[in-house]
């Protein structure tokens, strides 16, 4: 069976290493505006989809993702009032 070229954020989300496409999601911007990630094929907005060669060849240049849980803004681990739960989420 061919692989075909594009992907929706499901399988991204499977190549990237992370648990589920909404993983990806959250993570998309950051990824797209500060790492170089390839953004998606723009006559496609629903679903998303992306170039499955564009993909491979970000993960081969970068790895997979790694660093902080998006859903803990670092914002509030800094002010330190919910620094106990974001640190108790981390684990």
């Amino acid at each position: 069976m061919t692989e075909r070229t594009f992907i929706d954020t499901a399988e991204v989300a499977e190549m990237l290493g992370l648990p589920s496409s909404q993983a990806f999601l959250i993570r998309r911007t950051d990824l797209e505006d500060h790492h170089g990630f390839p953004i998606p094929m723009p006559h496609w907005k629903r679903p998303l989809k992306y170039r499955r060669d564009q993909i491979e060849h970000w993960i081969e240049m970068n790895g997979t993702p790694k660093g902080e849980d998006p859903a803990i803004d670092p914002a509030l681990i800094a002010s330190g009032k919910v620094r106990m739960l974001a640190e108790a989420r981390r684990s």
